[in-house]
Order: C-alpha cells, then structure tokens, then sequence
C-alpha cells in the first residue's frame, strides 16, 4: 500500500499525509493495518470510529474466518525498514 494520503471520511479530505509504503503478501493484513491507520486518522480528529457509524469493514474478518489472510491484529508482525 502505497499511503501518501489517507481519508479518514467520505469525500475527498484529506486528514493526514505520510511519506510511509507498506508492503505485504497478505492482503487481508494490509487491509487490518489500513483500517488501523484510518481508526487513528478518525480519533485524531474526533470522528467516530467506522464500527460506531455502521462502516465496520466486516469483510476482513470474514476473509480471516475462510483462510484467506490474517484479520487479527494481533498476530500482524508489522517491521519498519529505514531506507
């Protein structure tokens, strides 16, 4: 993922800019790290948070749930790499 921007609403506002890349083979991880991102950028500015406005991105738990990446956090070992 490729994050020079990020929006944390619908709409084209833009929140936060970050010059950070992220690279992964798993797809539903990403997408769990993505969401954390814009859960952060969302505080940070004091919306609520997607679950709490019926936004809860539910499909990366069900892709977790059949196999298809990693949906729990928890078990997302995220490394950064200084270039």
């Amino acid at each position: 993922m490729d994050a020079p921007a990020a929006l944390a609403r619908p709409g084209d506002s833009i929140f936060g800019e970050t010059s950070a890349e992220f690279a992964s083979t798993d797809g539903v991880a990403m997408d769990v790290i993505g969401w954390a991102a814009v859960e952060q950028l969302r505080k940070d500015h004091g919306l609520p948070t997607l679950t709490a406005v019926g936004r809860d991105p539910a499909y990366l738990r069900a892709a977790g749930d059949i196999g298809l990446g990693v949906a729990d956090k928890n078990r997302i070992r995220l490394r950064e790499v200084k270039l």
